[in-house]
């Protein structure tokens, strides 16, 4: 079979090691220069180089998950590393929104925990599960472009996986959203600033959004009509019902809240009907 480089893989490679490179370099700051790390001076031109290297570690993780779809879906039998890959790439995700997070605790803490706060060893935590994501991605990566061509994959196998994996992406991503918001609910997050968390919310969505646009990618020659078998639509058409019928009791829990709601109940009810929908038909579609 004629060898053929995945595009994806090679973009993972390469973004994968850049990306790595960065982190040691940023877990060399943290260790050398903690107060310069979490204070931003928009006149140091140096500061923009953190933001640049967020900014391609987060066009790595897409690579990544690109990359990643690819393989379960031509892999001839899906071997024990796709979904602990899966896994890792999500939890690193969750990991970046952790780091804003952490260095503004970090910020506030330094003058009363000096030097160094408590929460230090939580950042390199995050920043050591995106090294290791980084790492594994390589080694995946590089493994993937010194093989042959894709294995001989029935079409219908194919697409099948490619619709699971969608399924699973959307469950991930609407349980990562809705924890974010019962959280922000119950520690009492004043609803006027919830658009801090805006890009804590776009960074959960990415999983599940790479994963629609990939089927998008796979489906863009075909008709929407033929997009999906008679199976999968008569599994989406139940999970619907399911999640309406589910949905309005899911929103109603909001009432029984101690704390004010406000806003909130936007992204709660948005990825609570994610999850509802995206399980829904995951579950139909396994039963039969």
């Amino acid at each position: 079979m004629k060898k053929k480089n995945s595009p994806s893989a090679l973009a993972a490679l390469i973004l994968g090691l850049v990306t790595f490179l960065w982190l040691l370099f940023l877990v060399y700051e943290v260790r050398t220069d903690l107060a310069g790390v979490v204070r931003f001076d928009a006149s140091e031109p140096a500061d923009y180089l953190f933001g640049a290297g967020y900014l391609v570690m987060l066009l790595f993780h897409a690579a990544a998950f690109l990359f990643l779809f690819g393989r379960v879906r031509l892999a001839k039998r899906l071997g024990a590393w796709a979904v602990p890959g899966l896994a890792l790439g999500v939890l690193s995700l969750a990991a970046i929104a952790a780091q804003k997070v952490l260095y503004d605790e970090i910020g506030r803490e330094m003058g009363i925990e000096y030097p160094v706060p408590s929460e230090v060893s939580l950042l390199y935590a995050a920043l050591g599960v995106n090294l290791l994501f980084a790492a594994a991605m390589m080694i995946a990566a590089f493994r993937g472009l010194a093989r042959d061509g894709a294995a001989d994959v029935d079409a219908g196998a194919k697409d099948e996986r490619v619709f699971t994996l969608a399924q699973v992406m959307g469950v991930v991503s609407g349980a990562m959203g809705l924890g974010l918001t019962v959280l922000l609910i119950a520690r009492g997050w004043p609803a006027g600033l919830l658009w801090v968390f805006v890009p804590f919310y776009a960074l959960f969505l990415v999983p599940y959004g790479l994963a629609v646009l990939y089927w998008l990618g796979l489906k863009r020659r075909e008709r929407p009509t033929a997009w999906y078998d008679e199976k999968q639509v008569r599994d989406m058409l139940k999970a619907s019902l399911a999640t309406l019928a589910l949905s309005v009791p899911g929103l109603a829990v909001l009432g029984f809240s101690p704390r004010p709601v406000g806003f909130s109940w936007f992204p709660y009810y948005l990825f609570l009907v994610l999850t509802l929908f995206s399980a829904g038909t995951l579950y139909f579609f396994k039963r039969d």
